[in-house]
């Protein structure tokens, strides 16, 4: 059994703000030597030309000194003249040999060597690391000994009779392949050669059109190549140009089309087959595919002993918030909820998210964390008021450096970077203007969108635009549990609309940038049941409110007609104006579902006073038989299967992913210094066998994201509530991974659960 070390990771360390600056270009934020190696290298590159025109503007006599001169001329035109008035057709025959010659020569390099560095950095075979020192050691003998320019240059050099004429010309040769390996190991990743084999691509296919392509010049230097940034070219170079159906309401079930349509479109209207909006609604039926996968709801894929896909995506999610602190550092202004934690009252124990984790000056312990626990995904959100200050205007190059960095820093670690653009922290200038309720924040919200997309695009590769946006509007603006504390049933049904229409936007605003994206936007979902067989109304009206108010109008561009009815004695519809419907109903690469419990409703005496659930008056909510959380949410892993499976019966074909999952408990150190939280790791287990059960019931679900890395800011609660796999000790900001981060690292590493 693989275990991570039961002895508590006590990673205190000093602040660390700012220790680097990194400039926006990325030009130089390579070493110098690394620079003076390119310096040497294009010198050495250019030697012969310079050396060529030497000879060219010289006599014979100082040509034939020893040592020779290393400075031109002036014979350079006399010589000229003399060549052309001599040239003969033996002359022209040799010149144009010459440069066949030399140009074979040439390509075949460069084609050998990148081919030799794919084979020996991303193909598994026996004796790899031997025939990679074969091959070093081959190249490097001496080819070439007699040509003048290098045979003169040892020569100068005083190198004529030894070993250093022998060897050093021709280690660039063995260099290179080491130099190609390393650099095919950087920018192809694992998972786009995966892509291409999954497509039924050969090893010659995969070197020709996805190696090649990736490793050429003008790509801005080495980097991890993204499976979801680059694996458009996986269908233009692995499958033949042919006819080819639109997806089916203009949502995706193949990601991979799903970019190819991304990279063509020049404008997100411009594609009518593959968008909902340009098309009219027409929604045209995909031709059958009887292939047994889990993209197809009831097709199962066969999960043996607990198991998961391969590539199945493991994660932990936070809130910037939640962890960060640091509220005033680097030009970062108010949020609401910087407001809203310090109004008397709002938290418990009068708590605020000043300081929380320190993550803004943890963050590459914090990370080193997630290498151990094995996560091969990290979603975390950005904080729009550090990027953005006020929510207006250009984008802060502070505080887009820090999250520069952190994405440096998981990228280092293998850990791709998921990342949410809204996570509840509205700039509290935009709330003063009237914030999610006013139409005007979803269009500051899209800008905002497009800002940080621009400046993180090339290695950020999923997007989540809003998280949870029920519990912006209903607890922020109709029972004020939440930021900004607003209690207005009118505010809340259209701040509700108004950040279904942000996400909509922001999605226009990225498409139309240069860099592709997948995109999305995590709901908070829950199974909904009556209580007993007369309470079907009062679970419709929530079922209503919290899930298909918002699974509507993304997947299927429409509100549920019966929810408008619940709502029409609380407001108008007049905030939703046309085309909106179409915005928001953008075509997506993936759906988030946060999911933690199970409503169970039954009708209750009606209440007139503030409420998250406006148009359900005289609904209460019941606490089933069995265990809760700290939270006194009902555990109930079955919840989460039901879910998922409404999600993949009820809408268009969609990847899932659970973007939020996790409990709150009253964890303790123990006397040994460890935290053995057994109810998480139960919990964890039974929702992960949930996320089992739904995998066969052939839903297409691709990852799964635990809530949360951190013990953090638990919102109104403050910090009373952990819902951590790592433990935080808040006066040292001590961190120790609790039992169920132990449980979840095991997990990972056999993609599955085990006996």
């Amino acid at each position: 059994m693989t275990t991570l070390t039961e002895a508590p990771a006590d990673t205190r360390v000093a602040p660390t703000r700012r220790t680097r600056r990194r400039v926006a270009s990325g030009l130089w934020e390579a070493s110098p030597l690394t620079y003076l190696g390119l310096v040497i290298a294009v010198v050495l590159s250019i030697f012969p030309i310079l050396w060529s025109f030497i000879i060219a503007s010289r006599d014979n006599g100082a040509v034939a000194q020893i040592p020779p001169p290393l400075t031109p001329g002036g014979n350079f035109p006399a010589n000229v003249a003399r060549l052309l008035a001599n040239t003969d057709a033996a002359f022209l025959y040799g010149m144009v040999n010459s440069v066949i010659v030399s140009s074979v020569v040439t390509l075949s390099v460069v084609f050998f060597s990148t081919l030799a560095g794919f084979a020996l950095a991303k193909l598994r075979f026996r004796g790899a690391g031997a025939l990679m020192s074969i091959i070093i050691l081959t190249m490097m003998v001496p080819t070439q000994l007699g040509l003048i320019p290098l045979y003169l240059l040892m020569v100068r050099l005083g190198w004529t009779g030894t070993l250093q004429a022998v060897i050093v010309p021709f280690l660039v040769k063995g260099f290179g392949v080491f130099l190609i390996r390393q650099y095919a190991a950087a920018a192809v990743s694992d998972e786009l050669v995966e892509a291409a084999r999954v497509d039924g691509c050969s090893t010659w296919r995969v070197y020709w059109n996805v190696v090649l392509p990736a490793l050429r010049p003008g790509r801005g230097g080495a980097r991890p190549a993204h499976l979801h940034g680059d694996l458009e070219r996986v269908p233009l170079a692995v499958h033949r140009a042919g006819q080819r159906h639109p997806d089916r309401a203009g949502i995706p079930a193949d990601p991979r089309q799903r970019l190819l349509q991304d990279r063509l479109r020049a404008g997100l209207h411009r594609y009518g087959a593959g968008d909902r909006a340009a098309a009219a609604g027409l929604r045209r039926i995909r031709p059958p595919d009887h292939r047994r996968h889990h993209g197809r709801f009831g097709q199962g894929v066969t999960v043996n002993g607990g198991g998961f896909p391969p590539g199945f995506r493991w994660g932990a999610a936070t809130a910037a918030y939640q962890i960060e602190g640091a509220v005033r550092a680097d030009g970062r202004t108010p949020s609401i909820w910087d407001t809203f934690s310090h109004l008397p009252g709002r938290i418990v124990g009068g708590d605020t998210g000043d300081i929380a984790c320190e993550h803004y000056d943890r963050y590459r312990d914090d990370v080193a964390l997630m290498a151990r626990l094995g996560l091969t995904a990290y979603r975390f959100s950005i904080a729009w008021p550090r990027v953005q200050p006020g929510g207006r205007g250009p984008a802060d190059a502070r505080g887009l450096d820090f999250y520069r960095r952190l994405v440096d820093e998981l990228l280092g670690a293998g850990i791709e970077p998921w990342a949410t653009l809204y996570h509840w922290d509205l700039p509290q200038e935009l709330e003063d203007a009237g914030g999610w309720p006013v139409r005007d924040t979803a269009g500051r919200f899209a800008e905002y969108a497009a800002l940080v997309h621009a400046a993180l695009g090339d290695r950020v590769p999923v997007w989540t635009t809003v998280n949870e946006p029920w519990c912006s509007a209903f607890l922020g603006y109709g029972s004020g549990e939440h930021a900004p504390g607003r209690q207005d049933p009118v505010a809340a049904v259209r701040a509700a609309h108004h950040l279904l229409l942000g996400h909509g936007l922001a999605v226009q605003a990225i498409r139309a940038g240069s860099v592709p994206a997948r995109l999305g936007v995590a709901l908070n979902l829950y199974a909904v049941s009556p209580a007993t067989d007369s309470d079907t109304d009062p679970a419709r009206r929530v079922d209503g409110l919290a899930n298909r108010m918002f699974l509507d109008p993304v997947l299927l561009g429409r509100y549920p007609p019966d929810v408008l009815d619940d709502l029409a004695p609380v407001t108008g519809l007049g905030h939703i104006r046309d085309g909106d419907l179409a915005t928001i109903a953008a075509p997506l690469s993936m759906l988030g579902v946060n999911y933690y419990s199970r409503h169970v409703v039954a009708a209750g005496p009606r209440t007139t006073g503030p409420t998250a659930w406006p148009g359900s008056a005289g609904v209460r909510f019941v606490t089933p038989p069995g265990p809760v959380t700290a939270m006194d949410w009902a555990v109930d892993p079955s919840g989460l299967t039901e879910t998922l499976c409404r999600v993949a019966r009820d809408y268009p074909p969609i990847p899932l992913y659970v973007t939020e999952n996790g409990a709150a408990y009253h964890d303790e150190v123990g006397p040994d210094g460890r935290i053995d939280d057994r109810d998480r790791v139960a919990y964890l287990d039974g929702h992960l066998r949930a996320c089992l059960d739904a995998l066969s019931a052939g839903v297409p679900l691709e990852g799964y994201f635990a809530w949360s890395l951190l013990d953090n800011f638990e919102w109104a609660w403050g910090y009373g509530r952990r819902f951590g796999l790592v433990y935080v000790d808040y006066p040292t900001q001590r961190r120790i991974i609790k039992r169920s981060g132990h449980r979840y690292h095991e997990v990972i590493t056999r993609n599955g659960l085990g006996s």
